[in-house]
Parts: structure tokens; sequence; C-alpha cells
């Protein structure tokens, strides 16, 4: 009764009964995991043919219930169906519930197979996915020797099934394995790619390690990649994330320079950010600015050119983002530049406040 106004997606029609359809679209819309089980049943005992759309939105029903079995059930009939060819769509489901169900082994070797039919996971998908998978070091290690073992028996490795180890293990911070890994890439014949450089400055982001993240960089140039504006921002934002937690005086001195720097840096090469990615960046730079009057904003230190008195966050270097953004031909945002106003009028209101200060005292 409940299926009488159900509206049929284009993938699940079939020439066949309507009656047993109805009961197929009413069981995959309520997501209903013993109902596909049973529908799988009834189109084995009856010789009844489901098409590809259905077992596709099968795989989700798995994905979304945490169904492993259900997943790799269905996977077997689609490879019949699709003579061994499956979606785009059908792989990332796959994986996704390998990865959900903690099942590393099945998720590392679904993700190669998928990887080497030419498809792909995006890098924030994969950071999703990866926390779920692989809960501890042991399973990280344990997927590394699935993928050697793999390789020694003669089939191929895929760039994105090592990158996913890497990424993990910068996810907990295991940048020791990370590097391992990376190192081990020409063992399996493979170079390695954007991502991967990207995996491994996101290591160094959450470790913390601007070292780290800079060597990561070079090293991408040298091998001929970029400069990929991806993994720059990512080197901007490690930065930024150092400036938070720099403290006072010199230490702030020398990381501020180190940002005024990788700015022009920027600017010089022409990195092609995006502007919501331009944007990100001053937003964040811009709220490391207090807003009460009575915060000490102001430091002493001595810098490159000299010693100098100016805000932690001096206006000049949100001036060269500005700047590097209409370069790129982008539109700085009305809010942006209103919140930048405030926070110099901040800045000139606590000078003022000062000189004032000081003359009462003279007197």
């Amino acid at each position: 009764t409940a299926s009488k106004n159900v509206k049929y997606p284009e993938a699940v029609v079939s020439t066949q009964s309507t009656g047993i359809l109805d009961a197929v679209n009413t069981i995959l819309l309520h997501d209903s995991r013993s109902g596909c089980r049973k529908v799988l049943e009834y189109s084995e005992l009856q010789k009844f043919p489901l098409n590809i759309g259905v077992y596709e939105c099968m795989l989700d029903t798995s994905y979304r219930g945490y169904d492993a079995d259900l997943a790799s059930q269905v996977w077997a009939l689609l490879l019949q169906v699709s003579n061994n060819k499956p979606s785009a769509r059908a792989h990332r489901s796959r994986v996704a519930t390998f990865s959900t169900c903690g099942k590393s082994k099945e998720f590392i070797l679904s993700l190669n197979e998928m990887s080497l039919q030419g498809y792909s996971l995006s890098l924030p998908l994969m950071r999703q996915l990866l926390p779920n998978c692989f809960t501890d070091v042991e399973k990280l290690d344990q997927a590394y020797y699935d993928l050697e073992d793999l390789y020694k028996n003669g089939h191929k490795v895929s760039v994105e099934a090592l990158n996913s180890i890497v990424l993990a293990c910068s996810i907990k911070k295991e940048m020791e394995r990370a590097w391992a890994t990376f190192e081990e890439y020409q063992n399996f014949g493979i170079p390695a790619s954007v991502e991967t450089y990207r995996s491994l400055i996101i290591g160094a982001e959450i470790f913390g390690d601007i070292d780290m993240a800079f060597g990561a960089y070079e090293r991408m140039l040298n091998s001929g990649i970029g400069p990929d504006p991806a993994s720059f921002e990512l080197l901007v934002l490690v930065v930024m994330r150092s400036l938070k937690t720099s403290g006072e005086g010199e230490a702030i001195a020398s990381q501020y320079d180190l940002f005024s720097t990788i700015i022009d840096k920027g600017i010089k090469e022409k990195v092609r950010l995006s502007a919501a990615g331009l944007i990100k960046i001053v937003t964040e730079f811009l709220k490391l600015v207090p807003l009460d009057r009575d915060s000490p904003i102001e430091c002493e230190y001595r810098s490159q050119t000299g010693t100098v008195r100016l805000t932690m966050h001096d206006c000049r270097v949100v001036y060269k983002i500005f700047e590097w953004i209409k370069i790129l031909k982008y539109q700085v945002p009305t809010h942006l530049l209103s919140l930048f106003e405030k926070k110099k009028a901040n800045v000139k209101n606590k000078k003022k406040e000062e000189k004032n200060k000081k003359k009462k005292k003279k007197k």
C-alpha cells in the first residue's frame, strides 16, 4: 500500500512485473537490509533478473546499514550482470561500506581494485573514511603487508591504495610510518602522486611541524609536480596554525616573517588558489587579531629588517593577500573588507590610548 505513490527511479525501472518492482522500490526506499536479502533470494529461486541500478541501490543500503556481508553478496551478483565492470558509484559504495564496518583488509583491497579501474575517492572523503577503518597501528601495518603480498603475487598495486595508508598514518600522527611508507613506493614500481605529498603535508599540519610540511612540499616540486594549489593552501594553513601557538616576542616574529614570506612566494609563483581558499586564509588570519581593545595586540621584536614595533597581525600581510586575490581576478567579499577595517580601527585606537597615557604621565 505504501508503494502506490512511489515514483520509480530510472535505474530501477525495468520490463518486469510491476508488482515485484513496487516491492523492490519500497524495500530500497526504506533501506531494509533484510528486505534486500529476500529480494536476492527470490531473484535466485524464481530466476527473476534484477538490473544494475537495483544492485547499486542495494550497495548504498549496505553502506548506510553498516552491512559488509550484504555488500559482498550484492557485489558478486553485480559483477555477473555488469560483465565485471561495475560503475564508479558501485565501487565507492562498496569501499565506503567496508570502511564504516572497520574491515581494513577488505577496504584496502577493494580500494586498490577500484583505483585500477580508473576510479578514485576525493581526499576529503578519504579523510572521513579512514579513521573508522584503521582504528589502530596494527591495522595500518597489516594493510601495508596485504598490499605487499598482493604485489609479490604478481598483482598490480595502485598509488591511491598506498596513499590511503600514508594519509591514515598522518591522521593518527604516525609520521614515521607515513614517511616510511612513502619511501617504499619505488619498491612497488609506483611514482608518488600529488595526493601523496598532500597527505604528508596534512600530517605535518596535524603534527604541527612546519619543517616537515616544507620538506614535503619541496620534494613534490623536485619530483616535477606543482606548484599544486591545494598543497600550497595546506602549507599556508600549517604556518597559520604555528602563529596561533607561537607565544610572544621572538617566537611570534619568526612565524610572522615566515607567514609573510610564504604569501610572497604564492604571489610570485602565481599559485592559483581557489577564491574560497584565499578567503579562508584571510578569515582565519583575521580571527587571530583580538577584538578586545584591552588585549595586548602589539609586540616589539627583531626581524630581518631590524627592530620594529608593530602588531602581531600586521595589516600589510592582509594587503598582500588582497593583492593576490586581485591578481587572480577574484573579488574580495564586502564582509571581509569590513572585518579588516574594524580590526585596523582597533589597532589605531589602541595606539591613541597608549599615546594619551604617556602624555598624562609626563604632565
